[in-house]
């Protein structure tokens, strides 16, 4: 069964420390959340795992902002704490000064980003939308990729042609 390795992807682990934060480029932190998102985005086009990508995009949005380190919450939301965050939560990723030119440039919608976890946490089958919000994240966190938007992930993550998607909810 695919991703059976997963029990609980709730844990706090890379950004749970200073010493694991210090380790974290302002970039690591942006690739990072978006590689989770997509891993979440894929695990909910499967029955078996849609519940745990529902149950840790909630813990991930519970709180509303990232205005906080919170040890208590999911990497996911650590990780948009560093994206989103103040002077304050630069200083603690490996280059601060590096870190805060890059901050400058990003433009992040927080609602956009919660809307889309509270979509993903009602554990409901994706839909069109749900990419189309993806794909806006993935713009706003200036994600640098190669692949084509024609290609691989685009069909992977498709509500109608994904991997192992099957009709029923």
């Amino acid at each position: 069964m695919p991703f059976e390795f997963l029990h609980d992807i709730q844990e706090s682990r890379m950004t749970r420390s200073s010493r694991n934060q210090r380790i974290l480029t302002y970039t690591d932190c942006r690739e990072r959340a978006f590689l989770i998102l997509l891993m979440m985005q894929v695990m909910r086009h499967y029955r078996s795992h849609r519940d745990t990508s529902a149950k840790y995009a909630y813990k991930t949005v519970m709180y509303r902002d990232y205005g906080r380190h919170r040890v208590d919450s999911s990497d996911l939301y650590n990780l948009f704490y560093f994206i989103t965050g103040d002077k304050a939560a630069l200083d603690k990723l490996k280059n601060p000064g590096s870190a805060a030119k890059e901050r400058k440039g990003i433009l992040l919608s927080v609602g956009n980003l919660n809307g889309y976890l509270r979509d993903m946490a009602k554990n409901t089958s994706p839909s069109t939308s749900d990419i189309e919000r993806l794909f806006q994240i993935e713009r706003e966190l200036k994600i640098q990729t190669s692949m084509p938007r024609t290609g691989f992930l685009p069909r992977v993550l498709s509500p109608s042609r994904a991997v192992g998607h099957t009709k029923k909810p």
